[in-house]
C-alpha cells in the first residue's frame, strides 16, 4: 500500500514537472524532416518527447544488455554441462579399462573425443587402450586424427611417436618427435626417446648430438656422469660409422680429447691407424694406454703387432710390470705368444701353468695347441670342453642394459654397447 502511494506521488510530481516545463516553453518551433518538409511543434511538447524517447532508448538497451548476458550465460551453463558429462563419460572409460572391459570402455572414451574432439584425454586413453592390446595400427590412426583438432599439444604427438615407433615406422616416429624437441628442446623425456629412435636407426651422429643436449641439461653429478658415458658411446659408433680409416682417425682423435681413458676409442684408433700403414704410432698408443688401464683387447692388439719374437718378450716384459695383471694372465699371454712363434712345447708350458684351467680362452688354446701337435683325441677333448663351458659361463650383466649373456664378440649385449659384456677372469676393458 505504501509503495504505491509513493508510486502515484512519483508519478504525479514527474507529470506535474513535465506540464510546467510545457506552461514555460509555449513557443512554437518548426521541426524539420527534409528540407521542403517540416512540423510545427511547440518547443515543450518538443523537449518532454525527446526526454521520453531518450529514457526509452536507455531502457532499451540496457534491455538488450541483460538480454545477452542472459543468452551468454546459459551458453556458458551449456557448455559446462557438455564438459561435465564428457569428463563423465570419460572417467566412466576409464574405470571400464583398468576394469578389463575394453569395449566398452573404449565405447565411453569414442563418445567422450566425438563429442568433444579437442579433448585429447580421451584421445590418448583410447589410443592408449589399443596400445595395451597390441593394436599398434588402430593407435595411430586415433592419434593422427587427433593432431588434427590440435596439432600443438605435445602429449599428443609424443604418444604418436611411440605408436609408430611399434609399429615399425621409426623415420616417420623420428619426425614426429623431433617437431616436440623444437617445442621443448630441454625437455628430458624427448630427448631421450628421440636418441633410442635415432641409435635404433643407426644414426649415430644424431644420437651423439641429441644427448649431449641431455647430458647438459642434467643437474645431478651422478646422472650425469653415468649419461656421460653413454654420449662417449655413440660418438664411437658415429665414428666408426664414417667411411675410410683416415675419417675415423680424425674422429676418434677428437673423441680422446674429450676423455683420454675411454678404451673403446683407444683400441678402434689403434686399428685405423695400422689401416693407414701407421702400425708404430698404433703400438705406442696402445703402450702407455695399456699402463694406464690394464686391459685384454689392448693387450692382444699389441701382441697380435708384434711380428718377432724380441717385440713379443718386450710386451710379455711390459705386462709383467703391470701391478693390475695377474700372473694366469700373463702365462695365458706368453702361452699365446709362444704358439703365434710356432713354439707348441713352450706354450704347452706356459698354458699348464695357468690356475684356471677351466676358462673358454685356456680350452680354446688348448685345442689349437693339441692341434699343431698332431693329437687329435686331445684336441677334440679341449673342443668339447670349450663347447661345454661356453655354454654355461655367462658374463656379468651388461652395465648398459643390464642383460647378461657370453662374451662372443666386442660387438657386446643386444644394446650394442661396445664391450658391454665383460670377461669373466683378468683384467678387462
Amino acid at each position: 500500500m505504501v509503495k504505491r502511494v509513493i508510486v502515484i506521488a512519483a508519478a504525479a510530481v514527474v507529470i506535474g514537472s513535465l506540464g510546467y516545463f510545457i506552461w514555460l516553453n509555449p513557443a512554437v518551433v518548426d521541426l524539420r524532416f527534409t528540407g521542403e518538409q517540416s512540423l510545427r511543434v511547440p518547443l515543450g511538447w518538443l523537449l518532454v518527447f525527446a526526454f521520453v524517447a531518450g529514457a526509452l532508448v536507455a531502457v532499451l538497451g540496457s534491455a538488450v544488455q541483460q538480454l545477452g548476458r542472459s543468452v551468454s550465460g546459459w551458453s556458458q551453463r551449456r557448455r559446462q554441462r557438455v564438459a561435465n558429462r564428457v569428463a563423465s563419460w570419460e572417467r566412466t572409460g576409464l574405470a571400464l579399462a583398468w576394469d578389463g572391459d575394453l569395449d566398452q570402455a573404449r565405447r565411453w572414451l569414442l563418445k567422450a573425443w566425438r563429442r568433444a574432439p579437442r579433448n585429447q584425454g580421451a584421445a590418448l586413453a583410447l589410443a592408449s587402450s589399443y596400445m595395451d592390446t597390441d593394436e599398434v595400427a588402430k593407435a595411430v590412426e586415433i592419434l593422427t586424427e587427433a593432431m588434427t583438432h590440435d596439432a600443438s599439444d605435445v602429449d599428443v604427438r609424443y604418444a604418436l611417436s611411440e605408436a609408430l615407433r611399434r609399429k615399425g615406422e621409426v623415420n616417420e616416429a623420428i619426425r614426429i618427435l623431433e617437431t616436440v624437441r623444437v617445442q621443448h628442446p630441454r625437455a628430458a623425456r624427448a630427448l631421450t626417446a628421440l636418441r633410442e629412435l635415432y641409435r635404433q636407426a643407426g644414426r649415430w651422429h644424431d644420437a651423439a648430438q641429441v644427448q649431449e643436449a641431455y647430458v647438459h641439461s642434467l643437474t645431478n653429478p651422478e646422472r650425469a656422469s653415468a649419461e656421460r658415458e653413454r654420449w662417449l658411446h655413440f660418438r664411437y659408433q658415429a665414428a666408426m660409422s664414417l667411411d675410410g680409416p683416415d675419417a675415423r682417425v680424425e674422429a676418434l682423435h677428437g673423441l680422446l680429447q674429450m676423455d683420454h681413458t675411454y678404451v673403446p676409442a683407444i683400441a678402434a684408433l689403434g686399428d685405423a691407424l695400422v689401416a693407414t700403414d701407421r702400425a708404430d704410432e698404433a703400438t705406442k698408443l696402445w703402450e702407455r694406454a695399456l699402463r694406464a688401464t690394464p686391459c685384454l683387447v689392448l693387450m692382444q692388439r699389441l701382441l697380435a703387432q708384434q711380428h718377432t719374437e724380441r717385440d713379443r718378450q718386450r710386451t710379455l716384459n711390459l705386462l709383467r710390470k703391470l701391478p693390475e695383471v695377474d700372473a694366469d694372465t700373463i702365462r695365458f699371454f706368453a702361452a699365446r705368444a709362444a704358439f703365434d712363434e710356432g713354439k707348441f712345447d713352450v706354450a704347452a708350458t706356459e698354458l699348464q701353468a695357468v690356475a684356471k684351467q677351466d676358462h673358454p680362452a685356456v680350452y680354446r688354446l688348448w685345442a689349437d695347441i693339441h692341434r699343431q701337435r698332431g693329437m687329435v683325441r686331445d684336441a677334440l677333448k679341449a673342443f668339447a670342453q670349450l663347447a661345454e663351458a661356453s655354454s654355461v659361463a655367462d658374463s656379468p650383466p651388461c652395465p648398459f642394459c643390464q642383460r647378461s649373456g657370453q662374451m662372443k664378440t666386442t660387438a657386446g649385449p643386444p644394446c650394442r654397447h661396445w664391450d658391454g659384456y665383460r670377461a669373466v677372469v683378468g683384467p678387462t676393458s
